[in-house]
């Protein structure tokens, strides 16, 4: 198994730094974010279509637009631990972020962003609100809205070429868990 964590650069360059893999070796990317992320859309897929529906292509089809044959391991977490667990990983002293961060915090604010995200339904489709660059980053509530992102790698891959795994069963079955995957 080879796999880097590459800070973020062009594509050619995350590309070499992967290196060359051998015919018995896998290569593994483990950048969450490439399930979800497609942040700044609006900006930059301009494409003259309508854009309350969405992204004109998400990751899932990019990525099998270059690698077809690939296969994809989604890992999934209860998303209501996910989003606890991104509130405190991503609001803190290392993000710039000096604000006192406690369950009451949290519990305001993710009902404020519950709110918001209700809203953007009501006016828009669940793709376009799944990827709207409105989204509040600090409660980042529609990453958890897993069947938006599961149903674009599901329009472009075979079943076959896609298994998710809960963090929950991998973390407590962790050798049962790898080899249902190998």
């Amino acid at each position: 198994i080879k796999g880097r964590i590459a800070p973020k650069r062009t594509f050619r360059s995350y590309l070499a730094s992967l290196g060359s893999v051998g015919q018995n070796e896998l290569l593994i990317d483990g950048s969450q974010s490439l399930a979800w992320d497609s942040m700044g859309w609006e900006k930059w897929y301009w494409y003259g279509g309508n854009i309350s529906d969405g992204p004109p292509y998400t990751n899932a089809q990019l990525i099998h637009r270059i690698t077809p044959n690939v296969k994809i391991i989604l890992i999934l977490r209860d998303p209501v631990t996910r989003l606890y667990s991104d509130y405190l990983y991503f609001n803190n002293q290392a993000y710039g972020i000096h604000e006192n961060r406690t369950t009451e915090t949290f519990d305001e604010e993710v009902r404020e962003e519950v709110g918001r995200f209700r809203e953007c339904v009501s006016n828009h489709n669940l793709h376009y609100c799944c990827y709207s660059s409105e989204n509040n980053p600090k409660v980042r509530v529609w990453i958890g809205v897993y069947i938006c992102f599961v149903r674009d790698w599901l329009a472009v891959f075979p079943r076959d070429q896609l298994m998710a795994v809960s963090l929950e069963d991998y973390s407590q079955y962790s050798q049962s868990t790898l080899n249902r995957i190998y």
